[in-house]
């Protein structure tokens, strides 16, 4: 008994003295890391401590004055919590971004001439006693503007290797039209690239169809199919992490392997589909980033911001879809919806609400929580959506920029990629419930290329392949990557 008590109070101790050592742990801990690595290990810090911000210190008040909006934000205090020299620029830039809406990620805070570290202190940015510092200080916050959370795209796109006899979907009557619908993909289309899937049903949400407003130019662009007069946006399919490639089901890999790349993009990340007048399927295309040179088919404008009066009713119609493009979720983005050009939004009354998203082409818009209808300020705040900018405008419409009076857009120039049949395309990294180490990653490649090396010269010995393409397309595209499997006959060319 008396060693339990000895141990319980030498545990106590222990406990109380790294409690009262958490802040400047973290802080040296912050200084040793890189930008990404200190906002997440500070955010940990910030919302598992209890109230998340510090009490002692001098008590000071901020001014901030913002980049992207030439306004000056002031704040003495934040949920009950007065700003104290002690509190972190992590501190200041979680007040920010429930204040201005703007990612943590995207913030540089400036003072005398230098960038603020993401664990300094108050005191430690003034390098002042605690008995000299000065009560109000002014700040200066550098937004990126150029990336996502800020900056949606540019996309490029790519048409997919689709036809009408390839998926069942109902008849696209105006209820269908109005709420959307679910198709099934028959397997025979994944089988035609070399795609096998591991469900037995692959199903996918349609949002719901809208006439082409994008002009003839923005059709061009888009390699829209002829005689479309409607679209729609078709969410990433039902266990689209199960797709994988065979190279064994195809009788020639040289045709099949861009068609593969394309349909693994559409049913894991999305695209768009199409409709004659008559409400017949006539073909679709996928997102992806645009090839080094060229300047990308679909623009968008900078963030807006997204009102959460507006995510209930699209939440009861089931609209809302995760996030499958890697790199958004990196920065936060969970849920994703599209809107169709022009949607106005309805209340629980059937009426339209007082305040509209403007978007007049389409949007995209993205929630940072899992819990979707959060009553959290600084979880909301970042909520934000994204419009189409119109491809035949020789200037950016004003609805487009009407929260950035100062803004001045760059002039997009319709002009075709180059050679764009032939371009290469780039898919999104997607999100991989099997996601291999780099480590992994980087032996699985070579060996894998050394299999298919083996296989082509086999194959081209005993006259089986007059061509045979020996390039293993990248595992980032495919989702997760399976052995190669063993050799077996081929069917005769």
């Amino acid at each position: 008994l008396v060693l339990k008590s000895l141990l319980a109070t030498r545990v106590r101790s222990s406990l109380h003295g790294r409690s009262s050592a958490t802040l400047c742990g973290h802080s040296a801990a912050l200084r040793g890391q890189s930008a990404d690595s200190r906002r997440a290990m500070g955010n940990a810090f910030a919302f598992n401590s209890p109230g998340g911000f510090p009490t002692d210190g001098t008590k000071v008040s901020v001014s901030v004055r913002c980049s992207h909006t030439g306004e000056t934000t002031c704040f003495s205090g934040h949920d009950g919590w007065h700003v104290t020299s002690e509190w972190t620029i992590g501190h200041l830039e979680r007040v920010l971004q429930t204040l201005l809406g703007v990612h943590p990620a995207s913030m540089k805070l400036m003072f005398a001439g230098r960038i603020c570290e993401y664990g300094q202190t108050i005191q430690s940015i003034l390098g002042a006693s605690s008995g000299a510092i000065p009560v109000r200080l002014k700040f200066f916050l550098l937004v990126d503007r150029t990336s996502f959370p800020q900056q949606l795209g540019p996309f490029s796109t790519m048409q997919v290797e689709l036809k009408g006899a390839d998926v069942v979907m109902p008849p696209l009557s105006d209820e269908f039209r109005r709420d959307g619908f679910y198709w099934e993909l028959k397997h025979s289309a994944l089988e035609r690239v070399g795609l096998t899937a591991a469900a037995s049903n692959i199903i996918c949400q349609v949002s719901p169809a809208h006439p082409l407003s994008w002009g003839n130019d923005g059709c061009d662009r888009l390699a829209i199919p002829k005689g479309a007069t409607s679209f729609a946006w078709c969410y990433a399919c039902s266990g689209w992490d199960s797709v994988d490639s065979d190279a064994y089901i195809l009788d020639t890999w040289m045709e099949s392997v861009d068609g593969a790349l394309g349909l693994k993009s559409f049913l894991s990340v999305g695209g768009f589909v199409y409709f004659d007048d008559k409400g017949r399927f006539l073909g679709a295309s996928t997102v992806g980033r645009p090839v080094d040179g060229e300047a990308g088919e679909m623009h968008f404008s900078e963030a807006m911001h997204w009102s959460s009066e507006w995510t209930k009713p699209l939440l009861e119609q089931g609209r809302f879809q995760p996030v499958t493009i890697k790199r958004l979720r990196d920065m936060g983005a969970r849920m994703y919806v599209w809107l169709y050009p022009g949607e106005v939004i309805e209340g629980e009354d059937g009426n339209p609400l007082p305040n509209q998203p403007e978007a007049p082409h389409g949007a995209f818009v993205y929630l940072f929580h899992d819990d979707i209808l959060s009553p959290d300020p600084s979880e909301v705040a970042l909520d934000r959506y994204f419009a189409v900018i119109p491809f035949d405008s020789t200037k950016i419409a004003p609805d487009c920029t009407k929260h950035e009076p100062e803004q001045k857009m760059q002039l997009i120039k319709s002009v075709p990629a180059k050679n764009r049949n032939r371009s290469p395309f780039r898919a999104f990294t997607v999100v991989d419930k099997h996601t291999h180490s780099p480590e992994d990653a980087v032996a699985i490649r070579p060996a894998a290329q050394s299999r298919s090396v083996r296989f082509a010269e086999q194959d081209a010995k005993e006259g089986r392949f007059m061509v045979c393409r020996t390039e293993v397309p990248d595992i980032r595209h495919f989702g997760r990557h399976r052995p190669m499997p063993p050799l077996r006959p081929r069917k005769q060319v």
